[in-house]
């Protein structure tokens, strides 16, 4: 599907955190999965929050707008649960935190940064494969996201977090090491478990394309492979015009990757197809 340019959707931005201070870019590159010094030429970054383990926490954009300041977005990580998240690790670092007011968003299709006036913070998204930009008003009234979106989203392949790849799971399972981690940056959180598994490591389970013709599944409903418990359901949506569901799936890679014909099936018998890979191998 392709996009018009300018054209617009409402969304939803779920969280907001102002970080400011002297110690703001440096605490806040000892916290994030992907490097912020290329910040001049690169003023938004999209990246995780691990666990000491490597475990997604949460996903965010930081923005940098001033010397010693930096706007954190989240789509799905609610603004005073992001608020604690960052403020967790804070031991003598001069760094301040406020949560910010979200009011109207939207979404534009747009191959450059687009001009909208009075805009609070407008950045680069991660919710379709074509260019795009989040756009942020800090007054309006909260916007209800278009289904279409999500529906551009399922079908682009884009990993919402927590809902594909989940709290407590590793990104690279949903394949956001190519564009959520840094492996050439300094000590972060998780840093050791995410060059462990970029050395010498596999995960278990991908992220996968799935579609099938039967009532629509619900999000987390079981996937068997020839009988086998292979994994379950994520995001799924409903395409009435052509009577089909699409979704992603978490499914183990030893049966999606095997060599001989597998039977895919849900939990309650009705068949499926298996797609490829979301990420990039």
């Amino acid at each position: 599907m392709i996009k018009t340019n300018l054209e617009k959707w409402n969304s939803r931005i779920s969280g907001w955190v102002c970080v400011s201070g002297e110690d703001a870019a440096s605490y806040l590159q000892s916290q994030f999965s992907n490097d912020l010094r290329g910040s001049a030429e690169r003023p938004c970054t999209y990246g995780l929050f691990l666990s000491l383990k490597g475990r997604v926490r949460a996903d965010a954009f930081i923005c940098q707008t001033g010397p010693e300041r930096f706007e954190v977005v989240s789509y799905n990580c609610p603004s005073k649960e992001l608020c604690s998240l960052l403020e967790e690790n804070v031991i003598a670092d001069e760094v301040d935190f406020t949560v910010r007011e979200i009011g109207t968003t939207f979404v534009v299709a747009a191959e450059t940064l687009p001009v909208i006036p009075d805009a609070s913070l407008i950045f680069p998204g991660r919710r379709m494969r074509e260019s795009h930009f989040d756009v942020v008003f800090s007054s309006g009234s909260t916007t209800i996201p278009d289904k279409e979106l999500e529906h551009i989203r399922v079908k682009d392949g884009i990993p919402s977090v927590p809902i594909d790849i989940g709290y407590g799971e590793l990104p690279q399972e949903a394949g956001l090491e190519s564009v959520a981690i840094s492996f050439e940056k300094g000590c972060y959180l998780g840093q050791e478990v995410m060059a462990r598994l970029k050395a010498m490591g596999r995960v278990q389970r991908h992220l996968y394309h799935v579609s099938g013709f039967s009532n629509t599944p619900t999000s987390l409903a079981g996937i068997n492979c020839n009988g086998q418990p292979a994994g379950e359901i994520r995001s799924v949506i409903s395409d009435e015009c052509a009577g089909k569901w699409y979704g992603l799936a978490l499914i183990r890679r030893r049966f999606a990757e095997s060599d001989s014909s597998p039977k895919w099936t849900l939990e309650n018998g009705n068949t499926l197809e298996v797609g490829e890979f979301t990420g990039d191998e």
